[in-house]
């Protein structure tokens, strides 16, 4: 498996439309999406196997900060350790590039998702109520420091 980041002159179109329709599928409009990638601080890692796209992640790195906005795993990688595998990736490349902590948020009952999270070190700081949409649902900020 190779992580990549994903610069914004390099977002192939094809790559773009997958990326899109994983963006959507956790409600976030395809303007709300290209929206954020044009903010300086946007970042796409991607995961892939060969040329197949396994696991993304978009969110945004503000100095000893970085933010997950969404983290995907393949339905075809799912429960194989690979969305473990991958956060840990990208952990290992957040610690070099001298980020202190990651921050996200995660409805309440995606248990798996949580259940990933804590493993590699997330802890639940706060609850947002009715944070989530189609269903409204609450929603767990997780926060990992590094030591």
């Amino acid at each position: 498996m190779m992580l990549k980041e994903i610069a914004k002159a390099d977002k192939e179109p094809a790559l773009l439309q997958q990326i899109l329709a994983i963006a959507q599928s956790f409600n976030w409009s395809a303007d709300a999406t290209i929206q954020e990638w044009q903010s300086p601080y946007a970042r796409l890692w991607i995961w892939t196997d060969a040329q197949e796209l396994v696991a993304c992640c978009g969110g945004q790195v503000l100095f000893e900060e970085a933010n997950i906005h969404y983290f995907w795993v393949g339905p075809l990688y799912r429960g194989k350790g690979k969305g473990k595998a991958f956060l840990r990736a990208l952990l290992d490349q957040f610690q070099e590039n001298k980020v202190e902590k990651v921050n996200l948020e995660v409805r309440v009952s995606n248990q798996v998702a949580i259940a990933v999270y804590q493993a590699v070190g997330f802890k639940i700081i706060d609850e947002r109520p009715n944070y989530y949409h189609d269903p409204v649902e609450d929603g767990w900020v997780m926060q990992l420091t590094f030591e």
